[in-house]
């Protein structure tokens, strides 16, 4: 996943040139002796939030690791907490103060819709990611801060940047894809409740299921009943 945060954050970084307040986390040089920009990348999910701190370069600085940002899941203390844990320990491994980011890009499951990344934006100004103001009609200044779903930083990253679609099955399920135009589409992310179909909740949830109708006999027996007592589940006795 590495790859899927470089390959984003250097794109915000360099679509939104020069910060308007530059951050205070130099002097990060190159090898030529010049300051380079800093930024973050996260990619939230419901199951863990993986922060990356890059260079320009393309360089890894620092990685961390935080609970679940999963915005259909956790409210929204939760998912500040969470992010702020993984944030906080990429910054600790880089070595870096605890000062804005040139730029930032949050990816994380369950956005779907501007109601959804305003919220996303809400705790990461908590926690002053970055210097420029929160987007919207009045804003002024590059763009700093951005939001999406984490199927977008899965293409970015798996593609190079380039068209394509992604798939994605971890705690949760969607598929997106983008063409050379821009022109994007999701399909799914709305949540265990509503879809998720294919993810590894909706598996765990079917097997079960699939064991209770063989335990009570609307469906054919299944060894699943054993597999899942195993795992905790005790059918009661009837």
């Amino acid at each position: 996943m590495k790859r899927t945060l470089t390959f984003l954050t250097l794109s915000l970084a360099v679509a939104c040139g020069p910060a308007p307040q530059p951050s205070q986390n130099a002097p990060i040089q190159s090898a030529k002796g010049a300051t380079v920009s800093v930024v973050l990348g996260v990619d939230g999910g419901g199951t863990k939030t993986h922060a990356v701190i890059i260079d320009e370069t393309g360089r890894t600085l620092g990685e961390g690791f935080g609970g679940p940002t999963n915005i259909d899941d956790h409210d929204l203390e939760t998912a500040t907490v969470h992010l702020e844990t993984a944030v906080n320990q990429a910054r600790a491994n880089a070595q870096l103060k605890n000062e804005p980011f040139d730029a930032a890009f949050l990816g994380i499951a369950g956005v779907v819709s501007a109601a959804d990344k305003a919220l996303v934006r809400k705790f990461s100004w908590r926690l002053e990611l970055t210097c420029s103001p929160p987007a919207g009609p009045h804003a002024t200044g590059p763009e700093q801060l951005g939001v999406d779903h984490d199927a977008r930083v899965a293409l970015a990253g798996g593609l190079s940047c380039r068209p394509g679609m992604v798939l994605i099955a971890g705690t949760g399920s969607a598929c997106f894809g983008m063409n050379a135009a821009g022109e994007h589409h999701l399909a799914g992310g709305w949540g265990h409740l509503l879809s998720d179909e294919g993810s590894g909740y909706w598996l765990g949830l079917e097997a079960l299921r699939a064991a209770v109708r063989g335990f009570d006999g609307r469906g054919p027996p299944r060894s699943s009943v054993g597999h899942s007592t195993s795992w905790g589940f005790t059918p009661p006795k009837k």
